[in-house]
């Protein structure tokens, strides 16, 4: 391998001289410019980069193309493999895509797209199906800067820098984007909110009581509490903190939103803790239904994404590490450039504050978000969601992610889809206090109904019978008197929908109708369907599936799941109410027992095709409760 430096005192080898000869030709600037107009850089078969990945001293290189061959994940790896690289072929997120239309500003924008590194055996005319993306990085004040859009994670999230974007960001939000508020918009304040005084000298603070339809614009704070004990709004002190609220004795979280919130330029910021009188139940559950209207009429939420608790804070630098293979290019002005090469690192941040409840709510009710995430600051709003303050050296994955309530389609089975993602995601989620399960999801049911026109009656909207096919997995411990038997609120475990496992939203005629608020009691649910009463079934009744291997059900394909622990009643007691039925011939059944007095209950849901065609013609109005 030829890795020492060379001793000729001009031309580009000279600047990467630990780098073997054919990756010198790769990073000089005119190689780097014909992949940019899609041409492709043939590199040495696999074993030779093997080997020169551990040569003395090895190609640092070669060493990082090498490096995902030998970590795993590839099977079968050829030595003789070609490796190529080229200009990589997906276009990335429409934010990026944007970027690289502005040639005048970025230069080589194709090479933002990154570079595919792909294999091909002796012999082979196409490429192999494995193929590895990387990317370069540069600071924005080095030459090489306008050869990538891509620069390093601004992990000093406190810094000046990254604050003078963020304003930045704000303001082409506000004034250009059209999904989002406006520069001009100034809602109704809040109950109470804090008063940064942003114009005193260091941390100070006050509650503010605002005037009878005083607007003005203020920011929310998301963050996790903790266990630990903080500093709240009582009915004892709340004549204190209208006067000056101790910012030494807040928790690290909540005295970093304040320093946010005065550097982002804005007065006031709602913090639950403070700005809701935790000992005044009245006043609580008022804010409580208003929760909806708080975060969305605030012009940005600070997501203190990265704090476990209200002691930790989020403004701190963060140490993330990162391996990239540093290599200089000589400009066409005969500059000398540093630039990085990374494998693309697909990121899912995981942040603590996602595993909260409440914090669903409050990230999908508020229009802007400032993430203070793991490696750097995000920020996201309608018009561009999860995007970067600049693009840096991570593509960000975040899984399942549920579009703004705004943008649901509430004509189509697209609603119910998304309402059962919601949910599904929703109680996954932890509560400190169980009690709580519809507490914390009020704030998005009352948005559901402002945006529908449609209620929302512990926690299930008026989309359609599809709404009752959820199911708990694992069983609920019990069922709670908080809700009733047909609302998910009433277990205190994770819920799916059948009809996000079938998204085809094709129902028949026989589908049950649903009456909410039967007599004026909101805990009554009136279903119009076909009932089979267990008495009188003379088919085998559905089992818990975990009790499937018995010989005389081997052959049997459905589901049932109980909704707690205790199981099913006994086939006798049951009743069997035909909630849908897709066009496939599978139908959902809601599992029934009586409570007396004409109502009934729901104990569980069935999935399959044993009661196709053995309904009564006649269709019954029964009660739930």
């Amino acid at each position: 391998m030829d890795a020492s430096p060379p001793t000729t005192a001009c031309g580009p080898t000279i600047l990467n001289g630990r780098l073997c000869s054919r990756c010198r030709e790769l990073t000089t600037y005119e190689q780097l410019d014909s992949i940019s107009q899609g041409g492709s850089f043939e590199h040495y078969q696999l074993q030779q980069i093997m080997k020169n990945a551990t040569d003395n001293p090895p190609c640092p290189l070669c060493a990082a193309i090498e490096k995902p061959f030998l970590g795993g994940g590839i099977e079968d790896v050829n030595p003789l493999w070609q490796v190529t690289l080229h200009l990589a072929d997906e276009q990335g997120p429409e934010w990026l895509r944007n970027m690289w239309e502005k040639r005048g500003s970025y230069g080589f924008v194709g090479l933002s797209r990154g570079l595919s590194l792909s294999t091909k055996a002796p012999g082979d005319v196409d490429s192999m199906g494995y193929t590895l993306k990387l990317h370069l990085i540069a600071d924005e004040d080095d030459p090489a800067a306008s050869m990538t859009i891509r620069r390093p994670l601004l992990t000093d999230v406190a810094s000046e820098k990254v604050f003078t974007m963020a304003r930045s960001w704000l303001e082409i939000c506000e004034e250009t984007h059209q999904r989002c508020p406006k520069n001009s918009f100034k809602p109704e304040l809040p109950s109470y909110v804090v008063n940064v005084s942003p114009d005193s000298p260091g941390a100070v603070a006050k509650l503010h009581k605002p005037a009878s339809g005083e607007r003005a614009k203020y920011l929310c704070l998301s963050y996790c509490w903790g266990n630990e004990g903080q500093l709240t709004t009582t009915k004892e002190n709340l004549a204190v903190h209208l006067e000056a609220i101790p910012v030494d004795k807040l928790g690290l979280t909540i005295q970093d939103a304040i320093t946010t919130t005065r550097r982002l330029g804005f007065r006031y910021l709602w913090v639950d803790a403070l700005c809701i009188v935790q000992d005044d139940e009245v006043q609580k559950m008022a804010e409580i239904k208003a929760m909806a209207s708080i975060y969305r009429n605030a012009t940005a939420l600070i997501s203190a994404a990265v704090a476990s608790a209200s002691s930790k804070g989020f403004l701190h630098t963060r140490d993330f590490s990162y391996d990239d293979v540093k290599f200089k290019v000589r400009m066409p002005g005969g500059d000398v450039g540093n630039l990085g090469l990374i494998k693309e690192n697909n990121f899912s941040p995981e942040h603590p504050l996602n595993a909260r409840a409440w914090v669903l709510q409050e990230h999908l009710l508020s229009s802007r978000k400032f993430v203070f995430s793991e490696a750097e600051l995000l920020v996201e709003c309608p018009s561009a969601p999860d995007i970067v303050l600049r693009p840096s050296l991570l593509s960000y994955s975040y899984g399942n992610h549920i579009p703004p309530i705004s943008t649901w389609d509430w004509e189509t089975f697209d609603c119910t889809k998304r309402w059962s993602e919601l949910v599904q995601m929703y109680s996954s989620r932890a509560l400190t206090d169980p009690e709580d399960r519809l507490n914390a999801f009020e704030g998005v049911a009352n948005e559901i109904e402002r945006q529908s026109g449609k209620k929302v009656h512990y926690g299930i909207p008026e989309f359609g019978c599809e709404v009752l096919d959820w199911f708990a997995r694992p069983r609920s411990p019990a069922r709670s008197a908080r809700a009733p038997s047909w609302s998910w609120g009433c277990l205190d475990t994770k819920v799916f929908c059948l009809s996000r496992q079938d998204q085809s939203g094709k129902y028949d005629e026989r589908s049950a109708h649903l009456r909410f608020a039967v007599d004026g009691d909101p805990a009554k649910l009136a279903i119009t369907a076909s009932v089979i009463d267990g008495a009188t079934w003379d088919g085998l009744h559905p089992i818990d599936e975990t009790a499937m291997s018995s010989e005389v059900y081997r052959d049997k394909h459905y589901t049932c799941l109980p909704d707690v622990r205790t199981g099913l009643p006994d086939p006798r007691n049951r009743h069997y109410l035909q909630l849908s039925r897709t066009y496939a011939s599978h139908e959902t059944i809601l599992i029934l027992e009586s409570a007396g007095c004409g109502t009934y209950r729901r104990t569980g849901i069935y999935y399959g095709s044993d009661f196709v065609g053995k309904w009564p013609e006649e269709r019954r109005e029964v009660t739930l409760l």
